[in-house]
């Protein structure tokens, strides 16, 4: 299996920046804060693993698109990662993901930990 087969796309900041609906500066502050995972390329750049960005939108109430769901969950193993987040009572979370689809609009405030 090749590495483009085996491991998921990482993410760049302009991604989360469009994933959140806020400006990239935004998002090096919460880069600064150190509240989303990420490490730095070998070129410096800021990379973000899929999985650790939609923990990160559900965190924070964000909407989950179905694009982040698609790249951090395969297929095959989205029943296992359903059962489980319904065991850590993560019902919307499972039942997006279950779906594939986009979160409904959370009920209360939305946003990031600025």
């Amino acid at each position: 299996m090749t590495r483009a087969n085996s491991e998921p796309k990482l993410l760049t900041t302009s991604d989360i920046s469009r994933f959140c609906e806020v400006d990239l500066g935004t998002v090096h502050d919460w880069l600064e804060k150190g509240t989303i995972p990420h490490f730095r390329s070998p070129g410096g750049h800021y990379r973000f693993r899929p999985i650790a960005v939609l923990e990160f939108l559900r965190k924070y109430r964000y909407p989950i698109p179905e694009e982040l769901v698609a790249l951090a969950i395969p297929a095959g193993e989205r029943g296992a990662i359903v059962a489980y987040l319904r065991a850590q009572s993560a019902p919307q979370l499972a039942d997006a993901i279950e779906r594939g689809a986009h979160l409904e609009e959370p009920s209360g405030p939305r946003g990031g930990p600025c």
